[in-house]
């Protein structure tokens, strides 16, 4: 596993992160998605990732599996 530095927050994050991961010859991308992080500007990163992308999110600790108060997690 191979952590990079830079924390996506905007469209300008974008293209530094993914140079970041081109230098580290990464060939799959795991992107965690905060409870409160910008999901666009991540969308961004796993469309331009040339391979294999997993997006993991963060729910709030409600004592459920799911729940309907806004948390990334969502119903399927």
């Amino acid at each position: 596993m191979i952590e990079i530095p830079t924390i996506i927050e905007n469209d300008r994050d974008v293209l530094k992160a993914l140079d970041e991961v081109k230098k580290k010859i990464s060939n799959a991308l795991a992107l965690y998605l905060g409870n409160f992080g910008p999901e666009g500007p991540t969308t961004l990163l796993a469309e331009k990732f040339d391979g294999p992308v997993m997006v993991v999110a963060a729910a709030e600790d409600t004592g459920r599996i799911s729940s309907m108060d806004g948390d990334a997690y969502a119903d399927c």
